[in-house]
């Protein structure tokens, strides 16, 4: 269940910031493999495979391995034609990937590594998570994938550490966790009141293992609930004015 209509993020006017330089140590050694024809972004734009092609994130590894994701479709007749959109830079140019046999939307990308990215969305059935590991993009199974829930939030910190996040589909909808642990995803209890109807995980970022933040949306976006975890639980701070 959609709690609003998709709103995709301005993703053109951050490709600048994300492909002006690497992120962290790693990001910058993936750069000085690069070869000499790669020197950053030129200005080109992402394909539009489809006649209806929106992206919605972007995750910079280098000045040349970045990827942004979205949607898909040629008709606008619901998820049911939706293909995820996955479009990375190599230098030179964007080029498409294929998510064989997968249906769906994606919303938001993370990169762990230039190995190990992770992009979460919604299926036709419920939420849809899915791993680049060097080689192609494969669906990862969760607790969620057929009972109708949503994901606007990942983050991967590294192959083992994970949060992804966004709504059930129960009621009208309660704000839901998910962490992978490098081989299932489990679902994380949140703490009591954090999950009220129309209520969803909108954003996470995780720093250590023992220091995760978490930011919900409430009542349609009109309050906002932020959360930290210290590596053994959640706990809510704050609910106030939606902070955009």
């Amino acid at each position: 269940m959609r709690l609003h209509p998709r709103t995709p993020l301005l993703v053109m006017a951050l490709l600048p910031l994300a492909l002006a330089g690497a992120v962290g140590p790693a990001a910058a050694a993936t750069a000085a493999t690069a070869t000499a024809a790669c020197t950053g972004w030129n200005g080109a734009q992402p394909a539009a495979p489809a006649t209806y092609s929106l992206t919605s994130d972007i995750a910079a590894v280098s000045p040349c391995d970045v990827w942004t994701v979205g949607v898909q479709e040629n008709s606008l007749s619901g998820l049911g034609a939706e293909q995820p959109l996955i479009e990375h830079w190599a230098g030179g140019s964007w080029a498409a990937v294929p998510a064989s046999g997968v249906a769906g939307a994606l919303e938001r990308v993370s990169a762990a590594s230039a190995s190990d990215i992770w992009a979460a969305g919604e299926g036709p059935d419920g939420a849809l998570i899915l791993r680049y590991d060097g080689t192609a993009w494969t669906r990862i199974a969760t607790p969620h994938d057929n009972d109708g829930s949503l994901l606007d939030a990942v983050d991967a910190r590294t192959s083992s550490d994970v949060w992804a996040g966004g709504a059930d589909s129960s009621g009208q909808g309660h704000a839901l966790l998910m962490h992978w642990d490098g081989t299932s995803w489990t679902t994380v209890g949140l703490p009591a009141g954090a999950a009220p109807d129309r209520s969803k995980i909108v954003s996470v970022s995780a720093d250590s293992a023992t220091d995760v933040w978490a930011l919900s949306q409430i009542n349609g976006g009109g309050t906002s609930d932020l959360m930290h975890w210290d590596g053994t639980r959640w706990q809510s701070f704050s609910q106030g004015p939606i902070v955009e």
